[in-house]
């Protein structure tokens, strides 16, 4: 049984239910965003799209009454997005391993390309609550790529072009690699000095 490949897919940048504000940072920061996108479940973001990854912030109404979740993790950086290509296969696969993840969700959201108004797909499969001390970490399954990954959003001021690590900090480093290992192999994850 084949464990998922280790390919980040995107981050995710968290503005709880102040989305205006954080877009506006972000493109004084010189990045390019996408259109405001209203997922079906009931979150609405904005892309900075880059090669093959992406950086996303998320963020929920004011006064919102369903994906209320976001409000419990703090503004910044909590999420790590991993892609991939067949949902229900990482599913099956990850859970006889014993990685603690939900199953597949499906959600939708609306994406303007070229004046017409398109529908982008996704399964995300979620990691179980408290899996994690750190924010969230789930993998994307992306059904509509091209709705994406368009040339017009890779090209931003500041010369971003690419994610090129994530780096978490936990108390204690050997439990959480584990899950890493648990998720991608043991030959996924090594010691380095210092941690």
């Amino acid at each position: 049984m084949a464990l998922p490949v280790a390919t980040l897919d995107h981050v995710v940048i968290n503005a709880r239910d102040d989305l205006d504000h954080a877009a506006d940072i972000y493109r004084r920061l010189g990045f390019t965003l996408t259109d405001r996108g209203y997922h079906s479940l009931g979150s609405m973001n904005h892309l900075a799209m880059f090669g093959s990854d992406f950086l996303e912030l998320i963020g929920i109404p004011k006064g919102a009454t369903i994906r209320r979740d976001l409000l419990n993790y703090p503004v910044g950086l909590n999420g790590l997005a991993f892609g991939s290509e067949d949902s229900t296969i990482t599913y099956d696969t990850l859970s006889k391993v014993g990685v603690p993840v939900e199953p597949p969700l499906e959600f939708t959201r609306p994406v303007n390309v070229d004046g017409a108004a398109r529908e982008a797909r996704f399964r995300a499969v979620r990691m179980k609550a408290g899996a994690v001390p750190y924010g969230r970490v789930f993998y994307i399954h992306h059904f509509t790529r091209n709705l994406l990954w368009r040339d017009e959003w890779r090209h931003h001021a500041n010369g971003v072009v690419a994610i090129i690590r994530a780096l978490i900090v936990d108390p204690d480093p050997s439990a959480g690699a584990k899950l890493y290992a648990d998720m991608f192999g043991r030959e996924a994850v090594r010691d380095m000095e210092g941690g």
